[in-house]
């Protein structure tokens, strides 16, 4: 299985090569200006470098949340035009699965003694560029699934990582579980949302979902 990686420069990036290169067959690529031997310098633009990067690829890990800076229009640009631009190549080139990571803090702004699942519908706060981004972005990798282009596990993962103080933190451990026990699942559904994060004291956010179908937290 050869897996593409976006945002291969920010941290998420940096953990999820680290990680999924030592059992998998793995390419990255990032927007970055400067040319690298590293991973794959791509703009995402409706082209043919774009139809390059995908091809041979069978499963796009995709940093739908905190793997990219710059100011407002070029976050939201990169997150619904670049997005779609990736997925259309992707679609073209045969790509079956896309595994998208996005964040609770979709649901910040709600008080923490709600018991939020899965079924619940996203809050982003709009002042928060990121986090309207991360809803932006699953909203593209939403309608390819609903056109059945893909299989799209999206992962809306904990925040203030390694933070055991946090009642919202996922462990390293646990994220890269995560992801590569969603990598190995016989995912049948063309949209499936998982809410993860560690077991912490007062932990926020319940997980029974993905203890169940990742085995995450332990």
């Amino acid at each position: 299985m050869k897996i593409l990686i976006t945002c291969s420069t920010s941290v998420t990036g940096k953990k999820l090569l680290e990680s999924l290169s030592q059992d998998f067959e793995t390419t990255s690529t990032d927007v970055s200006d400067s040319n690298s031997d590293e991973f794959s310098v791509c703009q995402l633009d409706h082209d043919q470098q774009t139809d390059n990067l995908v091809d041979g690829v069978d499963l796009i890990v995709n940093v739908g949340y905190g793997g990219q800076s710059g100011d407002n229009r070029k976050l939201i640009d990169y997150h619904t035009r670049c997005i779609y631009n990736l997925l259309t190549a992707a679609n073209n080139a045969g790509v079956k699965r896309v595994i998208n990571l996005s964040t609770l803090k979709l649901y910040e702004s709600l008080t923490e003694n709600l018991a939020i699942t899965e079924n619940w519908a996203t809050q982003p706060n709009p002042n928060d560029v990121n986090v309207l981004c991360a809803h932006l972005c699953e909203m593209v990798v939403k309608e390819f699934a609903r056109d059945n282009k893909f299989q799209v596990t999206n992962l809306r993962l904990g925040f203030n990582t390694g933070d055991k103080e946090c009642s919202s933190t996922i462990t390293d451990n646990d994220f890269i579980h995560a992801v590569k026990s969603s990598i190995n699942s016989n995912q049948n559904v063309p949209w499936e949302v998982i809410h993860v994060q560690s077991k912490v004291p007062n932990q926020r956010f319940i997980t029974r979902y993905s203890k169940s179908v990742l085995g995450v937290p332990e």
